[in-house]
């Protein structure tokens, strides 16, 4: 297997593939892959996922023939067929081959949520609610998408849809497991190399809405030495932090690395709010801390039997206003691949997997 790669150099050069070649996945590749996936944060460290890695190839063809089956029926029967209409988008191009052939893959990766370990209360036989770890998954998810970019193995968003029932008997998959995303995995028929993406200044704010850099999103002198598979295998999640100003090339290298996740139809539907003004500092500290503390009693203090994580959630919410910046990261619906009713009111998880692809690769650029 590869040696380890430079970090922003596997950021900027992530891409998704359509196309793959026939040469089997290492287990050893498949193994590093996932053990990087579990790496990422999650939501009381439940760590609520679990991950099947498919290369039966009996298995592969019949969860191909699933997703190819689905996505007729998505489409309107639309995909079948390798001929695309006139004036398809490349965007269902690439959707359409990948239906009609994601059956020769190599290897499929299914990423599922576990309900049982999750931080909600679980009651068996009661139905799941989809989408809960939904943050948690989708960070894990890009971890995963990102280590195999290190190994040189291609991969891409897909759903299961309304195949879901089929692929998980198929699988012996719990009634307590959701399936959130399945992607193939193989040595990419094409190379990897810079995504077709808007500038991330286009997308920066700095203290208030509308106040971009436009031409002075500066990056200069912000250079790692750390390797991608090294970042994500010892990312933690802080709770304290020095006063000492951050320097606005860096926090600008973490939108510009956010910005090249994956998302959905290249929408790329996000905005970023940079706050290092101290008083909206306060401001923001002040909301951040009234809505934890009042989700756990509203005192500052906490019972003495309370778990570490809650422990540190509250250290958190007593102290945030003592970070030196903080960035809010928004979904702009407008700008998403669902067309938007202003007079609906917006749907939190419609663009959830590009929104914390993207915040994932904030936190690793960190």
């Amino acid at each position: 297997m590869p040696e380890d790669m430079n970090f922003f150099d596997g950021v900027y050069s992530q891409r998704q593939f359509t196309r793959y070649k026939t040469d089997p996945v290492p287990k050893e590749a498949i193994d590093k892959i996932i053990e990087a996936t579990t790496k990422a944060p999650n939501g009381g460290n439940a760590q609520p996922w679990h991950f099947v890695a498919i290369t039966d190839r009996n298995l592969v063809e019949e969860v191909g023939r699933h997703y190819r089956e689905q996505w007729i029926a998505n489409t309107g029967g639309g995909v079948e067929g390798e001929k695309s209409p006139p004036g398809e988008s490349r965007v269902y191009q690439f959707a359409r081959y990948l239906a009609n052939h994601i059956h020769e893959s190599p290897a499929l990766l299914i990423a599922c949520a576990d309900h049982s370990r999750g931080y909600m209360p679980y009651t068996p036989g009661e139905p799941i609610v989809p989408g809960r770890y939904a943050s948690s998954l989708w960070l894990a998810i890009q971890n995963m998408f990102l280590a195999a970019r290190a190994q040189g193995l291609g991969t891409r968003i897909c759903g299961i849809g309304r195949r879901d029932t089929e692929v998980r008997e198929l699988l012996g998959l719990p009634d307590h497991m959701e399936t959130v995303v399945l992607s193939p995995l193989g040595y990419p028929r094409g190379r990897f190399g810079p995504a077709d993406r808007m500038p991330a200044s286009q997308f920066t704010h700095y203290n208030r809405w509308g106040n971009r850099a436009n031409g002075n999103f500066k990056t200069d002198g912000v250079s790692t030495e750390v390797g991608l598979m090294e970042a994500m295998n010892t990312q933690r999640q802080m709770t304290r932090y020095k006063p000492d100003p951050v320097p606005i090339e860096a926090i600008n290298k973490m939108i510009e690395a956010a910005t090249k996740a994956p998302s959905g139809a290249n929408c790329q539907a996000w905005e970023f709010m940079v706050i290092t003004e101290p008083s909206l500092v306060s401001v923001g500290s002040r909301h951040y801390r009234v809505q934890c503390l009042g989700s756990r009693g509203g005192s500052p203090e906490g019972p003495p039997d309370e778990p570490r994580v809650y422990q540190f959630a509250r250290y958190l919410a007593n102290h945030i206003h003592e970070s030196p910046a903080l960035m809010l990261v928004s979904v702009d619906h407008k700008r998403g691949f669902i067309p938007y009713n202003p007079d609906e009111p917006m749907n939190r998880e419609r663009y959830a997997s590009s929104f914390w692809l993207a915040i994932q690769n904030l936190f690793l650029a960190g």
